[in-house]
């Protein structure tokens, strides 16, 4: 794709995302033969109700995620994609906010893991039954509660003493979590605590000072698994997850040092073949452990 081709792109997308365009241009594009296109105007929250229910029927499970996320898609439609045939559908409908909690506890038993844990992140999920989550035998929806901003304090103190490591990855990267939890979880040894630590860095609300504490660790591990065979995969994701400027300010001294070290890891991933079934790692299939 040109710079031009890709200018025209952004401008167009940005045209059926925005609230603002005129209804009778999303009629006139809802059947446009670009799926680009077809998910913009799904996801736009004044799309009229008879063309989100059309493209919720769109053969590309793309566009019917961005029909799963709208707040304007209406119940039945939502109850329909819940059922979608494609996991990534059902996470969105999951991860809508406009979601009635009929349909959230039903994806609260999907076999999909990642339904269940976005489902129990759910921000709208009432107190009392995250309350009841929260003892739940599956690790995946003890997840998402522990992720979830609206989980009150006592039950992510007792999240962060989970057996499961991503139950504490997700009580570390909850916004919510007290400072002086994190500082418990960063002091964690076990065979995953770099990842509870990963996920400490990448919590907005932890302090500079903390985050310096722990990246030298954090670095060492991943150069690590960049030398250990059968981790290729792992390194990947560590480092793709290694993104922490937009949430924190270094020093101009550290913040070099951190470029030139991740651009150094970053090589090494370059030369990694794909993951064993040739796709890339998705971003909501979780950590790998």
């Amino acid at each position: 794709m040109t710079e031009e081709e890709l200018d025209q792109a952004m401008d167009e997308a940005f045209t059926f995302q925005n609230p603002n365009t005129p209804t009778y241009i999303l009629e006139q594009y809802a059947n446009d033969p670009d799926d680009f296109v077809r998910g913009s105007i799904a996801g736009n929250p004044s799309t009229p109700t008879a063309i989100l229910e059309k493209l919720a029927n769109d053969p590309i499970y793309d566009v019917r995620m961005w029909v799963a996320l709208n707040p304007s898609t209406p119940i039945a439609v939502l109850e329909k994609l819940s059922n979608d045939q494609n996991n990534y559908v059902r996470q969105w409908v999951a991860r809508n906010t406009s979601t009635p909690i009929i349909i959230l506890e039903k994806l609260l038993n999907d076999p999909d893991e990642m339904v269940r844990d976005i489902t129990a992140e759910n921000s709208s999920m009432p107190i009392a039954i995250l309350e009841k989550l929260s003892s739940s035998s599956d690790e995946w929806v003890r997840g998402g509660v522990a992720r979830n901003p609206s989980t009150p304090i006592a039950i992510i103190e007792i999240l962060s003493n989970d057996p499961d490591e991503w139950v504490r990855h997700a009580v570390a990267k909850n916004s919510s979590t007290p400072i002086s939890i994190l500082e418990k979880l960063s002091n964690e040894q076990g065979e995953f605590s770099e990842w509870v630590r990963l996920a400490i860095v990448s919590n907005i609300k932890t302090p500079t000072a903390m985050v310096e504490k722990l990246l030298p660790g954090l670095l060492d591990h991943a150069r690590k698994l960049s030398t250990t065979p059968g981790k290729k995969d792992e390194f990947r994701y560590f480092i793709e997850n290694f993104d922490i400027w937009d949430i924190h300010c270094f020093s101009e001294d550290l913040d070099a040092e951190l470029t030139e070290v991740l651009e150094d890891l970053e090589h090494i991933d370059s030369r990694h073949t794909p993951c064993s079934d040739g796709n890339e790692l998705e971003d909501d299939e979780g950590c790998p452990f």
